[in-house]
Formats: C-alpha cells, structure tokens, sequence
C-alpha cells in the first residue's frame, strides 16, 4: 500500500516497528480530526453517487458520529477542532453545489501488479469532469496557499500512485489528480506525466527490494524524526538531534579511538547506531545530556 511505501521509504525502521512488529502508537488529535472528516465527506459522497442530494446537517451528524475525544490537549482544543470541521464541511458543501462534475467512484479499492510487485488501495472519489476523470485525495490540512497545494499535488507519491493503477485498471491515465485541503479549502490540481510515473514505479520497486531483503537500518535526520511516532523508543533518533546513543559509545570503545558527542553534521553517524543491527546495545542515557526532540542548535 501506499502508506507502507512510504514508511519505507521514510525510514526502513519506521516501517519495521509499525508494519513488522506492530508497535501501537498513541491517539493523536490531527488523525481524530482528520477521520471524522473524512467520513463525512466519503458519505455526502456517497450520496452523490445515488443521486441525492447534499444534506448539510447529516454533514454534521457524521463529523459527530465519528468523533472520538482523545489525544486532543484539552477540552478547549478540542471544541475548538470540532467547529473547524463543522466550517470546513461547510466550505466542502459550497463546493459540492458549484460543481459542474458527475461521480464516477467513491471509496474504491484498487489491487493492481507494477512489475512484481502488487500495489493496493482505495481512491477517495473519482469524478467524471468537463476536463475528463479526476481522482481526488481529501486531506484535512490547513493549507491556503494555492501555489503551496499545487506543487503537494505535484510531489505527492500517494497521486502518483493513483495514477498508475488507474491506467493499468482501465488503459487510460486520469485527465488529473488532485488533493483536496477541506480546511483551507483549496485543491492543488496536475497532469500525471510519464516522468512523475515512472519516479513512482521505481520507488515501488525500491522499496519492495528492500523489505524483501530485510533491510531496515533506520536513515535518521531531520525533520522526519521529529514526526516520527517512535523517535522516544528508537535510539538512531538521538543521533538525529545531535546527541549520541549507545550503538556510538560501543562503536568508539570497540576502536578504543578518541570520542567526541557530537556528530561532523547533521545526521551523521556510525552504522552501529542502528538499534537493529546491534541488539544487544541499549540506548544510553545520561543527566549531563540535555532531552530535546529537535536538532542541536547551532
């Protein structure tokens, strides 16, 4: 799927917690936010599909139904997220009654052979255009900036990869992707092109041999460790911030060479850093060590 992809892609050690050993990680605000949102959407959606018409209120009643109050920071944030959904469902529904469109698809599922590999997932909605098809991801950020919503669309491997298994479902590529910011409500719109596909396949491809071989040495950096669920378990995370774990003190001990805590540049580190590929080392911890998630500062 996409989202394994991706996690690979991000940092094989990441893929390996989440995927692999299934480590759970805690309820977060934004993916409450964004599921109630989401299924609201997929059912006014749904709706179109058998041609009835918008229901505003039952907008809202599926936003509450599939609200769930936890990982928000307190009940202040999270009245205040809920009124943001209510408004971006609204601007959704202003859209909806502009469109000049016909759905074609709503929450459907794709299982389509890239090479060796078998890629799967589900278009959010499909939709039958003036310009031709389009297939449209909803996401729940607050981006406004149109310029910024285009050039996501542009770099976004999760369109891509829609396109791709469009056009091997059926033989044509898709007129245009699309992801669609129901907050900011703006929707960053491109052409698939051959180059942007092929860039996709390969990463396919790339990550498939990875995980076949079992290779899941994490790559941390910034800022994707500071984004990650598992940077408080995962030792190559301190190396990221600038700090040093326990695979460096064994790696330097085990040369007997002169140690010195702080890496040449951002994310350097010895392959011994790895918690998987020494499991027998354990992160070290120190109190003359400043905790922070972020980078060193400078």
């Amino acid at each position: 799927s996409f989202s394994q992809v991706d996690d690979y892609l991000a940092c094989p050690l990441k893929y390996r917690l989440r995927h692999v050993v299934g480590v759970p990680t805690p309820p977060h605000h934004a993916l409450v936010f964004g599921n109630a949102i989401h299924q609201a959407v997929a059912g006014a959606n749904a709706r179109r599909v058998q041609g009835r018409p918008l229901d505003r209120d039952l907008l809202e009643e599926t936003l509450a139904a599939h609200w769930a109050g936890e990982g928000f920071l307190s009940q202040e944030h999270e009245a205040a997220r809920f009124e943001a959904g209510k408004a971006a469902l609204g601007r959704f529904a202003d859209r909806v009654e502009q469109a000049d469109d016909h759905i074609v698809a709503v929450e459907q599922p794709f299982s389509v052979q890239l090479g060796q590999d078998r890629v799967r997932g589900r278009y959010d909605v499909v939709r039958d255009t003036p310009m031709g098809l389009v297939i449209t991801d909803y996401k729940s950020g607050d981006v406004r900036d149109p310029a910024r919503a285009r050039q996501r669309a542009r770099d976004s491997l999760q369109l891509q990869l829609y396109a791709l298994a469009w056009e091997a479902e059926h033989g044509q590529r898709p007129a245009a992707v699309e992801l669609h910011f129901l907050e900011g409500d703006v929707v960053g719109q491109v052409a698939p092109t051959q180059r942007k596909l092929d860039g996709a396949a390969a990463k396919v491809e790339r990550a498939a041999a990875g995980i076949r071989a079992g290779d899941f040495e994490a790559t941390p950096g910034y800022p994707a460790c500071d984004w990650c669920p598992y940077r408080r378990i995962c030792p190559a995370a301190a190396c990221a911030a600038g700090l040093h774990c326990g695979g460096c003190l064994a790696e330097n001990a085990r040369s007997r060479s002169s140690w010195w805590p702080w890496p040449s540049r951002p994310g350097s580190r010895p392959r011994s850093c790895s918690p998987w590929s020494r499991p027998s080392v354990t992160p070290w911890r120190s109190s003359s060590v400043p905790s922070f998630s972020g980078p060193r500062p400078r």
